[in-house]
């Protein structure tokens, strides 16, 4: 849900007299496995991006951040909010480490690490932007919710586990 939107749905949805909270991945780009495999390779998912540069299909990609989160950081972190979260809060998830990267980095470390030649190129598309580093701090979210991220590295071996069955 479009995040502007999701307070005022959430506090509709929790009157009368009950709590809400959110859980968010912004600027997120959540990857891994999913049980419903035809929403995980949607065209607009980052599983369909990182398949098809594994695949050499996809050749260039604006320049932009984005944080990487795998989805089992972020179904831990909903279902943690939603066990012990505090009424109204609001959670935000990203990855173990600087996960910020642009989607070409992103791809081809994960090419890198499948051992797949093929490269994407990243392509600006503008005067270059001061960003803050790291985009997102999830250090109070997760010290709240009690989750541990999963590493970049673990995240994209996992994926590429699965991309294989």
């Amino acid at each position: 849900m479009y995040a502007p939107n999701a307070r005022r749905f959430t506090s509709r949805c929790a009157a009368p007299g009950l709590a809400s909270m959110s859980v968010r991945s912004f600027p997120g780009a959540i990857f891994g496995d999913a049980p419903v495999v035809g929403r995980a390779f949607a065209p607009t998912s980052f599983n369909t991006v990182l398949l098809r540069a594994l695949k050499g299909e996809l050749q260039s990609f604006p320049n932009f951040q984005l944080t990487w989160v795998h989805v089992s950081d972020v179904a831990e972190a909903c279902l943690a909010a939603y066990e012990q979260g505090e009424p109204g809060g609001r959670y935000m998830t990203a990855g173990a480490e600087p996960m910020s990267r642009t989607v070409a980095a992103f791809c081809n470390e994960a090419c890198a690490m499948a051992g797949v030649s093929h490269r994407v190129e990243g392509i600006d598309i503008g005067p270059a932007r001061v960003t803050a580093n790291p985009i997102v701090d999830n250090t109070g979210t997760m010290a709240a919710l009690g989750c541990t991220p999963t590493p970049l590295r673990s995240a994209i071996t996992q994926t590429l586990r699965w991309f294989d069955r």
